[in-house]
């Protein structure tokens, strides 16, 4: 039975009735990003119903930020990591 792979969408002839990819290489793809979706959703599930505070600056934060800082303070962070890598270079020019 001819059918389309679920998860590259290519054509391909079934082996059996409920083959749904065409490939182990897709079937494998695909489970890992169900187990990966999986888990957020229970990282989310975790969190809700509880208050959660920024680390640095103890402002409460959503339940779906990922961080355990506030967007504020998680850029800061980012942009600290950047100038230091920054510094680096400048440093390497002068020797």
């Amino acid at each position: 039975m001819k059918q389309f792979c679920r998860w590259c969408d290519k054509d391909f002839i079934s082996q059996s009735k409920h083959q749904i990819y065409c490939s182990l290489e897709c079937r494998q793809a695909a489970t890992k990003e169900k187990v990966i979706e999986r888990a957020q959703k229970q990282k989310l599930k975790r969190r809700m119903n509880k208050k959660r505070f920024c680390t640095t600056c103890n402002i409460e934060i959503s339940i779906y930020n990922e961080h355990s800082t506030c967007n504020n303070c998680y850029d800061k962070k980012k942009i600290n990591k950047f100038l230091k890598d920054m510094r680096y270079l400048f440093d390497y020019e002068k020797e």
